[in-house]
């Protein structure tokens, strides 16, 4: 039982390991633990579950045969233990908290769900969005993570007097040292799943144009995720022998070895914010990235170390490679600065004492 204090189901059932599955990882790990009493539903079958370190996690099985018995033992499980706030993250947990009564009902949305569910078939890709906005009138607060996603969701119908715009945070690390910007060879690195709305093709094509055009520039490239469009994208190197690039599938250490590379690139077709730019930042890497969604504000708070190119346009990104190969200078300038800059809206702490005045 709770003692008193919150208790906070957390329902979080992607089955890919993203920002999302990142996000509750970090509120279970961070909410004050003399107020809340955390808990966590999560799918059988996915990435969240082995990344848990709890005892109170609800596995629940997925699928349209499933969903009866599931919201029986999600109403079991919240009487035990004495749940009287549900936090959902993503449209399947949506679906299961407004078929329950008697609790507050709180909804994050992390992003776009026509572009996150792009090439997946109509129901996902066109019902979807609108499922999302007739959802969000059954829960008591809405949370976006960027002011370009609570526009978005306003243009679809969304009341935006209800969404409050609440910046996801991290935890920032103090690294011993950075990469060292006078090596001959650059790193450069990227971490997301690979789907197409994550761009990671325009990296590769960006390469592609350098080997071309730009022989001189030496680099090496590792690219961390999972996703559909794995096949795509080994083919790809492998066909234009891009020999210095390596998919390194998922990888929970990813952000521990993210001070060794130079620049991060953040390709993406649509990003509501990017958690992976800010542990970039915070690994003191040089951050390019597409100019779209919330990585602006991103970008416009850290100030210097960091260019963007339009969406798409591999030829500028590729320049822009070309030309801190050139001035590597630029690769430290700003870097303490932007972090500062960053700190002060992108903090957990900050994220938490928002969350906690969203919960009641």
């Amino acid at each position: 039982m709770n003692s008193g204090r919150i208790g906070l189901l957390i329902v979080s059932l992607g089955k890919r390991f993203g920002g999302a599955e990142r996000y509750t990882i970090n509120l279970v790990e961070t909410l004050p633990k003399n107020r809340y009493d955390v808990h966590v539903a999560v799918r059988f079958d996915g990435r969240l579950l082995s990344r848990l370190n709890s005892d109170n996690v609800l596995v629940l099985r997925m699928g349209l045969k499933s969903i009866l018995p599931t919201i029986i033992r999600i109403g079991h499980y919240i009487k035990r233990n004495g749940i009287s706030v549900i936090h959902c993250n993503g449209i399947n947990a949506m679906v299961l908290a407004c078929l329950l009564r008697n609790v507050r009902k709180i909804v994050v949305i992390h992003g776009d769900t026509a572009m996150d569910h792009k090439g997946m078939g109509f129901l996902k890709e066109s019902i979807f969005p609108e499922l999302e906005i007739l959802l969000m009138g059954c829960f008591d607060k809405c949370v976006a993570v960027s002011d370009s996603l609570k526009r978005l969701l306003g243009q679809r119908g969304a009341p935006k007097d209800r969404i409050s715009v609440i910046h996801n945070g991290i935890v920032w690390f103090k690294y011993e040292k950075y990469a060292d910007a006078n090596t001959r060879i650059l790193r450069i690195c990227n971490i997301g799943n690979l789907q197409k709305v994550k761009g990671q093709i325009y990296l590769l094509k960006a390469l592609k144009y350098i080997d071309d055009h730009y022989p001189e520039v030496k680099y090496e490239c590792d690219i961390f995720g999972e996703g559909e469009c794995e096949q795509e994208l080994r083919e790809y190197i492998l066909m234009n022998k891009l020999e210095t690039v390596h998919l390194r599938g998922f990888d929970d250490k990813a952000r521990e070895r993210l001070n060794g590379y130079h620049i991060y690139v953040q390709p993406s077709v649509y990003e509501s914010l990017g958690l992976s730019i800010l542990e970039a930042f915070n690994a003191g890497c040089y951050v390019v990235g597409s100019d779209v969604g919330g990585l602006q504000e991103i970008f416009d708070i850290a100030g210097n170390a960091n260019q963007r190119f339009p969406i798409g346009d591999y030829r500028k990104l590729a320049r822009i490679i070309k030309h801190l190969d050139e001035e590597r200078y630029l690769l430290e300038k700003g870097r303490l600065d932007a972090m500062e800059n960053l700190k002060k809206e992108f903090s957990m702490q900050t994220m938490i004492e928002k969350m906690e005045s969203i919960y009641g």
